[in-house]
């Protein structure tokens, strides 16, 4: 399945979804991402791996982590899309680790403080802003109480993030491995090698 890079506006540092019966094929972003599924079986995979979600789990995809999004049941979930730099505290934590296991069951403190996110709405007025960013160090300081965290291998992210952020650009030209792999200062047989185990083509 082809992933691509997905761009949200640089003005939204947070952005809530509802999704029911949501699929979505690979892609990855610069944003957090937090899903938290209220009813149903959801099927979430992360760089390669496949997790179940039911109701009341939560799953968080750090940066640039390829995800998708599909199930054979009905299922309703909230997703929040938090950009990195808005929680400044864990910005280096979120780009240099990954969860080893990114799914859990939400816990009453978590969702309550949820439940007050959600009842906040995005507006410009600057102390909802602030509070709402307060609410989200309390929640990722509880993540980080639950996550045992692996090391990423930055330069394979970085390879794949290059890779999909040129074919984001130019997807409405004929592309070759060997295009990507002359505009990445890359070879055709890693750029091949990155589509097959990284992106899943």
């Amino acid at each position: 399945m082809f992933a691509f890079y997905e761009n949200h506006r640089e003005n939204e540092p947070f952005r809530r979804m509802d999704i029911q019966n949501f699929h979505f094929p690979n892609h990855l972003h610069k944003e957090t991402e937090i899903v938290c599924v209220t009813s149903g079986i959801c099927i979430l995979k992360i760089e390669q791996q496949e997790y179940q979600l039911t109701e009341g789990m939560i799953a968080i995809i750090f940066p640039h982590c390829v995800h998708s999004y599909y199930s054979t049941f009905d299922y309703q979930a909230t997703i929040h899309l938090i950009d990195s730099s808005f929680l400044s505290d864990y910005e280096s934590l979120l780009t240099a680790y990954c969860p080893k296991n990114p799914i859990f069951d939400s816990s009453y403190e978590m969702k309550n403080l949820l439940a007050q996110i959600k009842a906040l709405d995005s507006t410009d007025d600057y102390r909802q802003y602030y509070l709402q960013k307060a609410l989200w160090h309390l929640i990722f300081a509880q993540f980080i109480q639950v996550f045992e965290l692996r090391k990423r291998q930055s330069e394979k992210l970085s390879l794949t993030h290059q890779i999909l952020t040129y074919i984001d650009t130019h997807y409405r030209e004929p592309i070759s491995a060997a295009d990507i792999a002359l505009a990445v200062h890359s070879n055709v047989y890693t750029v091949s090698k990155i589509f097959a185990n990284k992106i899943g083509m």
